[in-house]
Formats: structure tokens, C-alpha cells, sequence
């Protein structure tokens, strides 16, 4: 067998930040099912993703397909060969139909019996010739969520595709991928090195991106980052190394500033500041639980203008956010419930006040078999009336991330048990595979009662989990309650 590089880079227009995680988890194992599918081997197939191009590479390709051999039973050993071993005119026969000499059949048993069985050695065709049809096989395979058309074609695809880079080899391998004819172009940044240029092999691709102004590697991206805001921010400050990470998804060259955070929005819960930050694309920045200021990635250009822009509108949406939590705060967590009446969950199991309702009877069949005491009952069913209910405020529709979270501080502003308004934001653990699970009993027992109402919902509603995806979190959901 021999190997070779293989490059493909998909050159698009701005990709949305979850794009790259969703084509490392959903497509790349349909690419690599599609050449097992064509006998074309491959070692560490990597994916690559920035704020415009998506990109898979392999040091130890291989550059044609794997051999088959194919055993082919035929006639008996009987009828095949007379008593002196001479062969008959049936076995001449086999053995010519199927492309060998009649000395190369061999005996195996089938059924019982002893047959003769030509062994076929099929050669493998240059991998040239197949990956491209492997490529858009996989592409069209791969269900793409708010896909896009444009121009006059047919194909849709995350965001119109500007050029395909396609080596195997280093040589260029001819074709059309998403509508776009493959060749040796691509482009540098934007902004530092708009120019395109040709790429004569691997290497030369990677060096020449890093000259360019794209570092192709997300790791190098927030590497660059932290390093950034540990040299600006003061000492005792820390920042969300997620949200670094959320931020580099859209970046090919980011370049650091900070931030301030006027002194009358400190005195806002640090998590709303916090929510309004991420909901920006900054990174915030705290110190003893308080949001001191913020960091700015910039798309390779450092610009005053632009802190002072972000700085505004930053401005703008905490005034937002405190005039929705003056609103919210004139009337009881406990009366948001109503407000759920007109939030529809599902069409056949009706609003997020009839599910809650379901929490309320499943809760009761289970303290009935359990040995609680009556206090924590009694708890458990004022944090299941009012464990949904920031859903209805006016904080959680602008900023959704922070469900849970503002029932938990509207909870305790009210003077609920800790107990209970921890038990608000807990019941939602685990959001995501290793995520943190509810610590206490009340929350752990809620979240539980969550993930199984909503799965036996689904099911019941005919749902089927099929393929790798997980469009309604019901995966996410079942682990979480393996977890818990």
C-alpha cells in the first residue's frame, strides 16, 4: 500500500461558532464511514475549523484502495476431477468463467460437502478517482441545520462556498464540491493577508496559513488569547476558559483588548453582567465574584473604535437588563406561574404549566414510596411550583442561558430556603456529557423527574432516536439521568 497527504479546505462566507463542533461530530465520522465504504485506508484523519473554512487532513493517506479477495464456491470436488486427478471439463469451466487457471482452485467445505472455490484477487483503483464522489457522498449524507442556497444552484449547504481546496499527494485532484470546481487556492486572512495563493503541499499549506494571519488550530487560538488577557487583567482576576473557547470558534487571528464596566452595573447580579458579556462575544472578567471588566477578542486588527463601540452597546443592553429585572421584580416568583400557561411545550402534552402539574403528580407517587420527612415534602413541592417559572420573566426571554439561574436569584431574593433555591438552577445539571450534577436531594429528585417526563412524552408521542444526532436532547437527557 502506499501513502500520500490528503488536504480538502471548504472556503466559506462567516460560519457560525457552533459550526465547527457540529461538522467534527457529525460529518467527519460520515467521511470516514464513506472511504471504509470505498476500501480507501487512511491514519489520524484531523479536522480544522475557523470563522471561514472548514478543513480535514491526513499525513498517511492511502493513495489507492485495499485488495479484495473474493472466494467463489463451485461445483462439487467430485464432479470436478476424475479418480487420476485429471480436472473434468465442469471444473475447466469454473475455473474459466472466473478469470483463474484450474491449477489455483482450491477444496473447501460448504454444507457438508466438499467444493471447489476460486479465489479472486481484486486490484484497487487509485484513490484519485474516487474522493471526490466519497466527499460530496458524506456532504450529502450530513443533515445541516438553517441551511443555505444561493446563486441559482440547488445545493445547500451551512453558508455559500467560495472555493474547495482538494491535493491528495500533493497534486491537484480534478472535480466539484458543492458546486465549486476543486483547485490549489485559498486565502489568507481578511484583514492582515486578503490575497490568495496556491498551496503546493501540506506543509506549504500550514506554514503558508500562519504566515497569512490564520492560525488553522483552535488550540493555538486560545492559547493565544489566555496568554493575552493574563498579561492585561490584574492580578486575582480569573475569566471563563469556556467562553474563551465559545469566542476562538469565530476567530482566525485574535487579538485581545479590555473593557470597563461602568461602576452603577456592578451592582447588578454578577451573573446577569456575566450573561450580557457572553451574549456579546466578550469574555467576562471577575474578581471576588464581581465583574470588574471584560475582555474583547478582535478579528486581527486592534481598533479603539471598537472598544468604544462594544463598550456602548455593552451599556445599553445592562440598562436593558435592569429595567427587565425592575419589572420582573414587581410581582412574586411564585405568580410567574401562570405566565407558563401560554408557553407552549409540546402539542399533544400541552404548556409548560400542564408539564410542571406532571412534575407535581410524579413527585407525589415517589415521597409516597420514600422515607422524607414532611419539611423536606413540603420543600420539594414549593420548589417544583417554582422551579420552571423564570421561564415567564422577562430576563430569561431576552437571555435564555441564564434559566435556572434567575430563579434561583429571584428565589432567594424572596427569602426561600437555600435549599430550595439552589434546587431551581441545580434541577437543569447536568446541561452537557460531564457537566456538574444537583447536590442535593430535592434538586437531584426534580431533575430526575424532569429528563423522565420528557422522555416518556416523546415516546409516547410515537418518537423514534435514530443516527447520531440528538435534535431534541433526548440522549443528553437519558445520560444525564444515568448520571444523576
Amino acid at each position: 500500500m502506499k501513502w500520500g497527504e490528503f488536504l480538502l479546505e471548504i472556503g466559506c462566507e462567516d460560519l457560525p461558532d457552533w459550526s465547527g463542533e457540529y461538522f467534527r461530530e457529525n460529518w467527519l465520522p460520515l467521511l470516514r464511514e464513506e472511504l471504509l465504504k470505498k476500501r480507501i485506508p487512511y491514519q489520524d484523519l484531523e479536522f480544522f475549523s475557523t470563522g471561514r473554512r472548514l478543513a480535514v487532513i491526513c499525513s498517511h493517506f492511502g493513495l489507492e484502495q485495499e485488495d479484495v479477495v473474493e472466494e467463489v464456491s463451485g461445483p462439487p470436488v467430485s464432479s470436478g476431477f476424475n479418480s487420476d486427478g485429471t480436472p473434468t471439463p465442469v471444473a475447466i469451466g469454473f475455473a474459466r468463467a472466473h478469470g483463474v487457471k484450474v491449477e489455483e482452485l482450491i477444496e473447501k467445505e460448504r454444507k457438508g460437502r466438499m467444493v471447489l472455490v476460486a479465489v479472486k484477487r481484486i486490484g484497487g483503483q487509485s484513490a484519485r478517482n474516487l474522493i471526490v464522489t466519497v466527499i460530496n457522498q458524506s456532504l450529502a449524507r450530513l443533515e445541516i441545520p438553517r441551511a443555505m442556497s444561493w446563486g441559482k444552484q440547488e445545493i445547500r449547504f451551512i453558508r455559500p462556498v467560495r472555493w474547495v481546496l482538494l491535493l491528495l499527494e500533493r497534486k491537484l485532484v480534478p472535480g466539484e464540491i458543492l458546486g465549486v470546481r476543486t483547485s490549489r487556492k485559498t486565502f489568507g486572512h481578511r484583514i492582515r493577508s486578503p490575497q490568495a495563493f496556491m498551496v503546493s503541499s501540506l506543509s506549504d499549506y500550514l506554514d503558508k496559513l500562519k504566515q497569512s494571519g490564520v492560525l488553522l488550530r483552535l488550540d493555538s487560538r486560545k492559547e493565544a488569547v489566555v496568554n493575552s488577557l493574563q498579561q492585561k487583567i490584574s492580578k486575582g482576576s480569573h475569566f471563563d476558559q469556556g467562553q474563551v473557547e465559545q469566542v476562538c470558534r469565530s476567530v482566525e487571528f485574535p487579538l485581545v483588548t479590555l473593557g470597563g464596566i461602568r461602576e452603577e452595573f456592578r451592582k447588578l447580579p454578577p451573573e446577569v453582567v456575566g450573561a450580557v458579556i457572553n451574549k456579546l462575544r466578550g469574555i467576562p472578567i471577575y474578581q471576588k465574584g464581581t465583574y470588574v471588566n471584560f475582555g474583547i477578542v478582535l478579528e486581527g486588527i486592534e481598533s479603539e473604535v471598537i472598544r468604544q463601540n462594544y463598550e456602548k452597546v455593552l451599556a445599553d443592553r445592562l440598562d436593558d437588563a435592569t429595567f427587565f429585572l425592575a419589572q420582573d421584580w414587581k410581582k412574586p416568583l411564585l405568580a410567574f406561574k401562570e405566565d407558563l400557561r401560554r408557553i407552549v411545550y409540546h402539542p399533544r402534552w400541552g404548556s409548560l404549566y400542564d408539564r410542571v402539574e406532571r412534575f407535581a403528580a410524579m413527585a407525589k407517587v415517589v415521597v409516597n414510596k420514600t422515607f422524607i420527612s414532611e419539611q423536606e415534602k413540603e420543600k420539594l413541592m414549593v420548589t417544583i411550583n417554582l422551579c420552571k417559572n423564570d421561564l415567564g420573566t422577562q430576563m430569561v426571554t431576552e437571555f435564555p442561558s441564564l434559566q435556572g439561574i434567575i430563579g434561583r436569584i429571584y428565589a432567594s431574593r424572596e427569602g426561600y430556603p437555600d435549599e430550595v433555591s439552589q434546587a431551581i438552577e441545580q434541577h437543569y445539571w447536568p446541561r452537557s456529557a460531564g457537566d456538574r450534577i444537583p447536590a442535593g436531594f430535592i434538586g437531584s429528585l426534580i431533575a430526575v423527574i424532569d429528563r423522565l417526563e420528557g422522555l416518556v412524552c416523546f415516546f409516547l408521542d410515537g418518537g423514534q432516536i435514530s443516527g447520531a444526532g440528538d435534535p431534541f436532547g433526548l440522549k443528553r437527557a437519558a445520560n444525564g439521568l444515568i448520571d444523576i
